[in-house]
């Protein structure tokens, strides 16, 4: 598939943001559509999962979701994120989330706990729909600083 073409997808119809998982939070992206074979094409090039989401309305077609989690996820965005517009700064913060995350049955520091929770603010904030009244998580954390 084009790269570009899946970042549009992405910057579109996705969502790049955190899931919970017990006391973790783990890297996620995803891509809703009505078009099962797009969706299908997007987990046969890069992995993941599809679900399938019935008629939320009566006249709605069926809907597909395509979720890619942790490792995969990061993996992912590396391959479109020069593609990336819209959800740039969610890739920037999955990113960071990464870099900073400790191994692999080690517990988080304090400090990067407190950063964890930063970006998931951030997350939050950057995919809230409609006009934003509060000040953005990071920003308003270095004004402290």
């Amino acid at each position: 598939m084009n790269l570009a073409y899946v970042a549009g997808l992405v910057d579109g119809e996705g969502c790049i943001g955190f899931t919970q998982c017990r006391t973790n939070l783990i890297p996620r992206v995803s891509v809703t559509n009505t078009n099962k074979d797009l969706i299908n094409l997007l987990h046969q090039a890069f992995g993941g999962c599809v679900r399938h989401q019935n008629h939320i309305k009566k006249n709605w077609k069926p809907a597909y979701h395509w979720v890619v989690t942790s490792k995969l996820a990061i993996d992912f965005l590396d391959k479109i994120g020069k593609y990336l517009i819209l959800k740039e700064k969610q890739m920037f913060c999955l990113f960071a989330h990464a870099a900073i995350r400790p191994g692999k049955g080690l517990k988080w520091t304090d400090e990067g706990k407190e950063a964890e929770d930063l970006l998931s603010k951030q997350i939050h904030w950057l995919n809230k729909k409609g006009a934003h009244s509060e000040v953005e998580p990071i920003l308003d954390f270095l004004k402290e600083k």
